[in-house]
């Protein structure tokens, strides 16, 4: 006897891709286009530093402060998710949002993947830091970024590391680059 299937907001439902989309088939982004796509987002964002780092220094600070380490962050977070979009669209037509990853999902099952996310993310660090005896008041992050000295820098710093970085991220490495990959020899490699 089988059991039923769940209702289709329960708690922990996959999210599932829009009407009319095989999850089969996916982009046929050649495999090379990543690495030329990080290259062209990193000389960017290089340049994007540059400019950062020269108005931060006219203003008092320089380009190793909090604000140009924020500001030049996310200027490479944003370049990152623009050379995907670049690359993609020269070699493979308009890219759709789920070629990337992206699509619709309902809220309730979303916040219960969020939280059971969350729960496991904190219990795998607990775990690491204990196995490897790290001691997290050693972190020199929140200073670098200047989250001591300012509520702003607090703010962005918050935005930078919880929203940006991660969302470019999940954009451009598993969304872009994995989808190319898998072009070259499959899945498994």
């Amino acid at each position: 006897m089988s059991t039923p299937p769940a209702p289709p907001d329960s708690f922990l439902t996959a999210p599932e891709l829009p009407e009319g989309i095989d999850p089969r088939p996916h982009p046929r982004w050649p495999p090379w286009t990543p690495i030329l796509a990080l290259i062209a987002a990193l000389l960017v964002a290089l340049m994007g530093a540059l400019v950062i780092g020269g108005v931060a220094s006219l203003f008092g600070g320089g380009f190793d402060s909090p604000g140009a380490t924020i500001f030049g962050t996310l200027f490479q977070d944003l370049c990152l998710i623009g050379s995907a979009l670049v690359f993609a669209r020269a070699t493979g037509g308009r890219p759709r949002p789920w070629q990337f990853g992206l699509r619709p999902t309902r809220f309730w099952p979303a916040i219960g993947w969020m939280l059971a996310t969350w729960v496991g993310f904190y219990a795998f660090t607990a775990a690491w830091v204990a196995i490897l005896g790290l001691n997290p008041e050693t972190d020199k992050l929140p200073e670098q970024l200047g989250v001591d000295d300012s509520t702003a820098a607090l703010i962005g710093a918050a935005f930078l590391v919880a929203v940006a970085a991660p969302v470019a991220e999940e954009f451009f490495f598993r969304g872009f680059l994995f989808n190319a990959l898998r072009n070259w020899r499959g899945v498994w490699p």
